[in-house]
């Protein structure tokens, strides 16, 4: 299991299904302790979706669930 750090482009062109696009800028392992967190990401490699169970706006203190759909990165496209 990895924790990854993702960033948005400073400009970003909006998709036509309004997708937000995110860079991955760090990844590193996860100690057996953030493992069992009940709030970790999970990935599912059948649809290539992210699931977030608890992403907090640090502006508004509110909780969200998060689905990000993971796009690999190709030799045309280097950003995933």
């Amino acid at each position: 299991m990895y924790a990854a750090k993702l960033t948005q482009p400073l400009h970003q062109a909006r998709s036509t299904d309004n997708g937000i696009n995110f860079i991955l800028t760090a990844i590193e392992e996860l100690s057996v302790e953030d493992v069992v967190d009940v709030y970790r990401a999970t990935y599912n490699p059948e649809t290539n979706e992210v699931l977030i169970p608890r992403v907090t706006d640090t502006n508004t203190g509110i909780g969200y669930s998060v689905i990000l759909q993971y796009h690999a990165a190709t030799n045309e496209n280097t950003q995933a």
